[in-house]
């Protein structure tokens, strides 16, 4: 499925992967790779590497991944293909119209020049061809600089460097602008003016050829986000490299260009010796080609070499960059074990403290409640018959309990000063039946005896009091 703005080429299925282990990981030049681990060897490897469209045409998307040993055998295309930049080196011819535009008091208004014609354009990296120009397309285009020439002013830069981030400062700097454009011929003509550095460098850079910069595709007002257009013309740029054959394109030159010609002819003493300085420059012309077609061929010799003996390098960077990422994964995995151990104990412990403390409350109210019956038994308030009723009653309500049974007169219920009464004939504590009840109270707390013996003295005061007293 296309992506908005990045080509991408699939390297291996997502369903062989642990999909909550795919990351994104940023390269340089545009290139992004998706990495994850796979569920069957838990080993990690690359699923999906991906581009930035706006930097890389497919063609050199596709030369990147063969030169990192990468398939490209399912490499999708950009959604938006239109968004792609187009460049064009184009036949560029100087025009003798007469044109007049108003320009800044800094700028120099130079010849016309063709720059755009219709047939095909292609790649500048690697020939691959990547679009179509249309007379429709030089309409369109036309038309948008006109309407917004005062909203996106077409500059002229080198070497395309105004849309290089990576590019030097120093090549960034406007040659100047084009402050006309007109057709003719199916062709696109523009009217350029230099500032003072882009004259200087078209007259000490020779030759040059112009190359236009532009989108096909739909185009917006970045104030508004309304449609602008089909198309625009984003900068022409001055190269001394041509994509065409040099045999099809002619230079570009100053308004001075044409009469510099004249002036030689007119202050040479015959036809023969104007022809033999043209000769002489044209030879030194041809000589400046040699020697840059030489030096071109002794860079690329160099990068090929520097590739092969960086290429092992390449492989061991990403085989380290992989292993940090398992490592690294690895590590996180193992201390989120650790705090899942560690919240588990604690959770454990909490229950366990939280069940005791529940356990000893419901003890110390069942004591409470039966030293409460009891010392009502023995005042006679509570006959045996209703000791079942008031236990019930008490857990239920207290309030109620003590309306119903505390509050009746002593010996209403049974009359204790008649023998055999009481509850349960209760016999005087003594210190044999206070160690008899504390050790038995530790058994079924499972408490040593000196913790049954203060639970004992604060639920059972006055019967250890008494028990103490009595000495027995």
């Amino acid at each position: 499925m296309p992506l908005p703005n990045e080509h991408s080429a699939r390297q291996l299925p997502p369903n062989q992967f642990d999909k909550v282990t795919l990351k994104r990981r940023t390269g340089d030049g545009g290139i992004v790779m998706i990495v994850g681990r796979l569920a069957s060897t838990k080993k990690y490897a690359v699923q999906t590497v991906r581009c930035d469209s706006t930097r890389l045409s497919v063609g050199d998307f596709r030369q990147w991944l063969v030169g990192h040993n990468y398939r490209t055998d399912q490499i999708v295309a950009a959604k938006k293909l239109s968004e792609m930049k187009a460049v064009a080196y184009s036949e560029v011819v100087t025009g003798d119209r007469d044109v007049e535009v108003s320009v800044d008091d800094d700028l120099t208004v130079g010849k016309p020049f063709k720059t755009l014609a219709c047939g095909p354009i292609s790649s500048r990296m690697t020939g691959e061809e990547i679009g179509v120009i249309t007379p429709d397309l030089i309409k369109e285009l036309v038309r948008v600089y006109h309407a917004r020439r005062d909203l996106d002013p077409v500059i002229i830069d080198w070497c395309h460097a105004s849309s290089d981030d990576q590019a030097p400062i120093e090549n960034t700097i406007s040659l100047g602008q084009i402050v006309d454009m007109y057709i003719e011929a199916d062709c696109l003509w523009c009217v350029p003016a230099y500032s003072d550095r882009g004259q200087k460098l078209v007259n000490e850079s020779s030759p040059l050829w112009s190359s236009p910069e532009f989108l096909q595709g739909d185009v917006y007002d970045r104030r508004d986000g309304s449609r602008v257009g089909n198309g625009q013309i984003l900068a022409i740029s001055l190269t001394p490299r041509p994509q065409q054959t040099v045999d099809k394109l002619t230079k570009i030159t100053l308004s001075e260009g044409p009469m510099e010609n004249e002036n030689m002819a007119a202050g040479a003493s015959d036809a023969s010796e104007v022809e033999a300085i043209r000769a002489e420059k044209e030879a030194l012309e041809a000589e400046v080609e040699r020697l840059r077609s030489e030096l071109e061929s002794m860079k690329a010799s160099a990068m090929a070499e520097g590739e092969t003996a960086e290429e092992d390098e390449k492989d061991e960077d990403k085989v380290e960059a992989a292993e940090e990422v398992v490592e690294e994964d690895e590590e996180k995995e193992e201390v989120k074990l650790r705090e899942r151990i560690l919240l588990s104990e604690q959770q454990g412990q909490i229950k366990r403290l939280s069940d005791e403390l529940a356990s000893i409350r419901r003890d110390q109210k069942a004591e409470r409640r039966q030293a409460k019956i009891r010392q009502l038994c023995e005042l006679g308030k509570i006959s045996p018959a209703e000791v079942g009723s008031a236990e019930r009653l008490y857990n239920l309500d207290r309030k109620l309990f003590a309306e119903m049974f505390e509050t009746r007169p002593a010996n209403s219920a049974v009359n204790l000063s008649e023998f055999g009464h009481g509850y349960g004939a209760p016999e005087q504590p003594t210190r044999a039946s206070v160690d008899k009840s504390v050790k038995k109270l530790a058994e079924d707390r499972s408490v040593d005896y000196a913790t049954a013996l203060k639970l004992y003295r604060e639920n059972h005061a006055d019967e250890y009091l008494q028990a103490m007293k009595g000495g027995r």
